[in-house]
């Protein structure tokens, strides 16, 4: 997190990884997001991120974008929904409902 400005939190991320599927390749993954807070428990999101091989030839480069709302139960819990979609290599979107925990 980077700090909230007017409802407004950004976040950037990076990682590396390892793929061990039918293939076993290294890669990477950047990506950035929002938050806006509507209010003190209801929140919008909306994210890009982008996961790429080392090595261009294993063909595993994707952009995924995605929207969704979350809601606090609590201090700790919250229930959400998330659509993504994903291109590149792979073309698929995907909708997402979640409860998670904050620790």
């Amino acid at each position: 997190k980077l700090g909230t400005w007017y409802g407004f939190t950004p976040s950037i991320n990076a990682a590396i990884g390892e793929k061990f599927k039918s293939q076993q390749f290294p890669f990477y993954v950047v990506g950035a997001s929002v938050k806006y807070a509507l209010t003190n428990d209801l929140s919008l999101f909306a994210g890009t991120r982008l996961r790429a091989p080392f090595d261009s030839a294993d063909h595993y480069r994707t952009v995924e974008n995605s929207i969704g709302v979350s809601y606090a139960i609590s201090k700790n819990f919250a229930i959400g929904a998330k659509y993504k979609m994903e291109r590149g290599d792979s073309d698929y979107n995907t909708y997402n409902i979640n409860f998670s925990y904050n620790f």
